[in-house]
């Protein structure tokens, strides 16, 4: 799919403030954004003035993921707050804890060449294991499934170590 010297096709589910897009472009990549989806306004208000996708979704969980556009790289921010403190640590109980349903809908019919799901650390915590541990079984068969994905990895990384302030 990817080619060297093309634009990289790129969605973004969560897409909070199209930091993906940014990063891509500092590394003076050509990007097309394909496809972007927040369900805050704000969010939506900022990556509209910076970094304007083709098309826009408000709900990764309303929409047809058979119709949404394949990308090279699908990046999504699985909901931190079913994780951190500011959701009082509901796991998949806080009503935001299903959003991977939707982002992992999206990387089951579109299959992505890369994939970049993101969190607060807090989510490999023992208090969800619960909530963890479903995600990479699911991404797991699909790696089994599916010639395209071959290699995954997860991990704590620190902005710091890589010259972003913390």
């Amino acid at each position: 799919k990817m080619r060297a010297n093309n634009p990289i096709n790129v969605g973004s589910d969560c897409t909070g403030w199209g930091s993906a897009i940014y990063a891509l472009r500092l590394l003076g990549l050509s990007v097309n954004h394909k496809f972007a989806c927040d369900v805050a306004k704000p969010s939506k208000m900022f990556i509209f003035n910076n970094c304007k996708p083709n098309v826009w979704y408000d709900d990764c969980m309303l929409r047809d993921n058979q119709k949404t556009p394949s990308v090279d790289v699908y990046v999504a921010g699985l909901s931190c707050q079913p994780s951190s403190s500011a959701g009082k640590n509901k796991g998949i109980n806080n009503e935001r804890g299903t959003v991977f349903d939707g982002i992992f809908d999206y990387i089951r019919h579109r299959t992505p060449t890369i994939f970049v799901l993101e969190n607060v650390k807090n989510i490999l915590s023992p208090k969800h294991k619960s909530t963890f541990r479903p995600i990479i079984i699911l991404l797991s068969s699909l790696i089994i499934l599916t010639i395209h994905m071959c290699w995954a990895t997860w991990g704590i990384y620190n902005a710091r170590d890589y010259g972003v302030p913390g």
